[in-house]
């Protein structure tokens, strides 16, 4: 019994930590919004050649080159959540950790400022040129 009630408060308290780790919305939503809503988790290609990389709080290439119409892989190599958003867009698709995603690059030739709203205080920012 001992056991299975320790099992219980562990699970507990992973649930709560996880839980935690989402947004950091003024109104505690961390779901994503616009177009590419709800999060793709999807197996996506390898980022390799035309796609993104998330990992140690960074987006990897830095800058993300794309054509109007590609459709970027997102890869999150991290252990907790991040999300691939371009600001000022409809582009915002969250990727759970160790998870893989994809986003259409439907936007006008530009350069676009990408974050992750979960993590854009601590520097995860990069920037999307599409041509």
């Amino acid at each position: 019994m001992g056991r299975f009630r320790f099992a219980a408060v562990a699970v507990s308290v992973l649930a709560m930590v996880a839980a935690g780790c989402g947004g950091d919305g003024a109104d505690g939503d961390a779901s994503p919004t616009g177009a590419d809503a709800p999060p793709t988790e999807t197996a996506a290609d390898d980022p390799a050649g035309g796609g993104v990389t998330m990992a140690d709080l960074s987006f990897s290439p830095d800058p993300i080159q794309a054509t109007q119409g590609d459709e970027l892989a997102l890869r999150n190599d991290d252990g907790v959540p991040h999300t691939f958003t371009v600001t000022d867009t409809d582009i915002d698709v969250e990727v759970a950790a160790g998870a893989s995603g994809a986003a259409t690059v439907d936007l006008e030739p530009g350069t676009y400022d990408v974050i992750c709203r979960f993590h854009e205080a601590s520097g995860m920012t990069a920037t999307l040129e599409v041509g």
